[in-house]
């Protein structure tokens, strides 16, 4: 694993955080998060970060995990969003929100840690 990999998944799990923190702050409900705009628009701009972090990360850590997290489709969230006049997909938008970031979230906790093993010799 490489010393940036390390870095971007700070980043990811930060913002993993963030939403996690606006889940439990607007609600956990499909319903409010379509209508709360300054919900739906926190969550797509820590998606988005997300998706651009994700890009830089090293090929072969993507490849190593992507039984785990389906890289492509959480690095084509930005193009999509940017692509689209503005208007993401909300379903898929929550899917991801759903089952992709703490999947996401778990993944930045458990990596760290061993890399900074392989990284210190």
């Amino acid at each position: 694993m490489e010393k940036k990999d390390i870095l971007i998944l700070k980043r990811i799990k930060n913002r993993c955080e963030e939403i996690d923190y606006l889940k439990k702050r607007f609600g956990a409900e499909y319903e409010t998060f379509i209508r709360d705009r300054a919900y739906f628009n926190a969550v797509l701009m820590c998606v988005m970060q997300i998706s651009g972090f994700s890009g830089e990360l090293s090929a072969d850590f993507r490849s190593e995990t992507s039984r785990r997290i389906p890289w492509s489709g959480i690095i084509g969230i930005k193009n999509a969003a940017a692509h689209d006049h503005g208007t993401p997909d909300e379903e898929l938008l929550w899917e991801t929100v759903v089952k992709d970031v703490p999947a996401l979230a778990e993944l930045c906790a458990s990596y760290p840690d061993r890399a900074r093993i392989n990284t210190a010799k």
